[in-house]
């Protein structure tokens, strides 16, 4: 087949460049702006905005999960197949033995479609649209001084993602503007904690739509 045919030519040494190409990222230091939609802003990923997913997968989940070395030639073999797709990342999942494909938007996986070999047993499947994920810190955990805000009870929980939701669209009118009709503005998780001043305050992950994310940047440059 195919597949057989470019593992058979594939060296080890192609293997690691191809990897290190790949999953080589350099990493930033979050930044620390003043404002909450400053923070917003700084944390908006550009590629997420329009990036789609595919996943290898094995068919049958009762079939025995491949070692390492088997996966990392699947992942040379696959980025063999992509050839010039523009690729953002490609990423093995050891424990499962899925391979997920990051692609910048709709064209590229089209291409990506056509053009990738499965691997004997295994699957091509689509995932959702990544919406954009923005990370706040360092908000003050008394905007929760209410009694009802008050605990860890999945209610609480959900009353305070509710406020949070609240405080961002009452901040800008074009973030509240999309999100009342119907764009996507999701507080994921909260986590509390004590910074090193001694502050209890929190961390929240935010899932938006990619006209929120715009709206955002907009603010920001202006």
């Amino acid at each position: 087949t195919l597949l057989q045919q470019q593992l058979s030519e594939t060296k080890a040494e192609m293997i690691g460049a191809i990897n290190t190409a790949l999953c080589n990222r350099e990493m930033q230091s979050p930044p620390t702006p003043d404002t909450l939609i400053d923070q917003l802003a700084s944390t908006a990923s550009p590629n997420s905005a329009g990036g789609q997913v595919m996943v290898l997968q094995r068919a049958e989940k009762s079939t025995p999960v491949p070692d390492a070395a088997t996966l990392q030639c699947y992942k040379t073999a696959l980025t063999l197949n992509l050839g010039d797709i523009p690729v953002n990342h490609v990423k093995c999942h050891d424990d499962t033995g899925k391979l997920t494909v990051f692609l910048p938007d709709n064209a590229a996986k089209k291409l990506a479609e056509k053009a990738i070999v499965a691997p004997i047993g295994y699957t091509l499947q689509s995932k959702k649209k990544m919406l954009p994920k923005l990370t706040i810190s360092g908000i003050p955990q008394d905007i929760f001084d209410d009694d009802s805000l008050v605990g860890d009870s999945p209610e609480v929980r959900e009353r305070q993602k509710k406020l949070i939701q609240q405080l961002i669209c009452a901040k800008e009118t074009s973030v509240k503007n999309l999100h009342d009709a119907g764009h996507t503005l999701e507080v994921v998780y909260i986590r509390k904690y004590s910074n090193y001043s001694g502050d209890r305050v929190l961390t929240v992950a935010i899932k938006v739509s990619p006209a929120i994310r715009r709206a955002i940047k907009e603010l920001q440059n202006d």
